[in-house]
Order: structure tokens, then sequence, then C-alpha cells
């Protein structure tokens, strides 16, 4: 449980639209691939390219207090890599 006030990741004030979405969505949905993050994000955040939607993955996996996303490889019962959340 947490204590009323206690700042959370979503209310850091530096988390861009775009991470608050991707994260959002890993939380939400389970698992997905980085072409379905944008497909899922319309009303949180617009996605221009694939590549901004893996940037801020790269930025989730490599977070400097450690990783808040992690990589699932194609073999694990999946056609295409995905991602999924670690908290």
């Amino acid at each position: 449980m947490v204590a009323r006030g206690t700042p959370s990741l979503f209310s850091h004030p530096t988390m861009q639209p775009s991470e608050r979405a991707v994260l959002t969505v890993l939380l939400l949905r389970g698992p997905q691939s980085a072409g379905e993050i944008p497909q899922r994000n319309d009303r949180l955040h617009t996605f221009f390219s694939l590549d901004e939607v893996e940037e801020t993955l790269t930025w989730f996996i490599e977070y400097p207090h450690g990783p808040l996303v992690r990589r699932i490889q194609v073999g694990e019962g999946r056609r295409v890599e995905s991602f999924a959340h670690l908290l």
C-alpha cells in the first residue's frame, strides 16, 4: 500500500508523455511488441514512428536505477520480439 502524497513513477515531473504512454500500455495490456504499442496508445500519446517507440523502450530497459521493461526474445511462444514491464 502506498501512503497518500507519496510520489510515484507516473507523477515524476520529468517523465515524458511517450514514456508514460508506453508504461501504461504495458501495465494494462501485458507484453506487447513495438508495433502493437502505438496502436493501443491513440488517446495517451501519438507516436510518429516505430523508432520513437523503440527509443522509449530502450530508455526503460537502460533506466539508471534498474530496468523497468524487459525484452522477450522471439521463441518464447512469440513470433516477434516483445516487451513486458518489470514493476
